[in-house]
């Protein structure tokens, strides 16, 4: 949204003064922050499968922004697969929204047969 206020006649135009848009001073938004899922573990080989990698946190609420304000957001990866048999898999990265954040889920267990 923007302010936009007539100030100038036109040629055999009638002259209001009044403000067409305004900018509100603040705004209540809503937000669903997700972090990122860990991944599996790896097995080994054809002895057996790994443990799957846990969901990322949630949080879902509302927050007050004022105009002008710069938030900052950040999506959270999600954990990279085990690199060789029997390997536990890597954690989510973590999500954020302004000051409040959510962490990624576990990385899976490994397999050692």
């Amino acid at each position: 949204m923007f302010g936009l206020t007539q100030t100038t006649k036109l040629a055999g135009a009638v002259l209001n003064n009044r403000t067409l848009n305004t900018i509100p001073p603040a705004y209540t938004v809503e937000y669903l922050i997700i972090a990122g899922g860990g991944s599996s573990g790896k097995g080994n080989g054809s002895v057996g499968s790994a443990g799957g990698g846990g969901a990322g946190g949630y949080l879902n609420t509302t927050q007050s922004v004022t105009t002008g304000n710069v938030l900052t957001v950040t999506v959270g990866a999600g954990g990279a697969g085990g690199p060789s048999n029997s390997t536990i898999g890597s954690n989510g990265g973590t999500s954020s929204f302004a000051t409040l954040s959510t962490s990624g889920g576990g990385g899976g267990a490994g397999n050692t047969g």
